[in-house]
């Protein structure tokens, strides 16, 4: 659902950051361009790293990483008015977007055998969900959409922390 969020509270922030900060639309574009690149960048890390590795390996730590780096970006998106200061953010977000949607859907993949339903369409329909929220909470709140996004991450990190085992284990480990 956060991660959706992210997608969704960045859509609406287009008209925020256009009309309020004055930010012209292109500089918008290579935003959302530095976002998406770092993203890809890292899923391609991951996958390069190596999936068992990343995924099934102190899963915890890597999504409160990912987790981390969303909370830092919205962040720098909270308080700034920098454009280089608000391409940082985007890559940390993009990052964070990253590693977060690459380990849900990983574990999603390897533990629909286990669960015998398709996670992944769940992780899709929560993803969805964050987006309908974050579109509606916009039009609620009328102030920098990244702040609430900010109070969400730190609430999907305390859950994080609280809730996960240290690692998702693979099928037929009984630790």
């Amino acid at each position: 659902v956060i991660a959706g969020y992210l997608e969704g509270v960045f859509r609406s922030a287009i008209a925020i950051y256009l009309m309020k900060y004055d930010i012209e639309s292109d500089i918008w574009g290579i935003m959302q361009s530095v976002k998406l690149l770092s993203q890809t960048a890292a899923i391609i890390l991951i996958r390069m790293v190596g999936e068992e590795r990343v995924v099934f390996s102190k899963t915890k730590v890597k999504i409160t990483i990912g987790m981390g780096s969303f909370a830092m970006g919205a962040l720098l998106m909270v308080f700034t008015k920098s454009i280089p200061v608000m391409i940082l953010s985007m890559i940390l977000l993009g990052i964070g977007y990253g590693v977060v949607y690459f380990l849900c859907m990983c574990i999603g993949t390897r533990l629909t055998g286990l669960a015998g339903k398709n996670l992944n369409g769940i992780a899709e329909c929560l993803t969805g969900l964050g987006i309908l929220l974050a579109s509606v909470v916009r039009g609620i709140h009328q102030g920098n959409p990244y702040y609430i996004f900010l109070c969400l991450t730190i609430a999907g990190i305390t859950v994080t922390q609280t809730v996960y085992k240290k690692t998702i284990w693979k099928e037929g480990n009984s630790k």
